[in-house]
């Protein structure tokens, strides 16, 4: 009994995870309308690009390589 509610328990903190990392992959300056957009959130989704630390994504700057 005790090793199914782990199980349960853990299965839940994933899956609200899950869905809060869906919302922290949002950036605030990338809107709908703007030409990244689809590309910006297809990357960010998948793990390939994580944007600035401050959140934002800044689709108009230049790349910067992180070391």
């Amino acid at each position: 009994m005790k090793k199914f509610l782990f199980s349960l328990l853990f299965a839940f903190i994933f899956v609200l995870s899950s869905a809060l990392n869906v919302n922290a992959m949002s950036f605030p300056d990338v809107p709908e309308t703007h030409w990244s957009y689809p590309y910006v959130t297809y990357l960010s989704e998948n793990g390939v690009i994580a944007g600035y630390p401050d959140g934002t994504f800044k689709p108009d700057d230049n790349l910067q390589q992180w070391s």
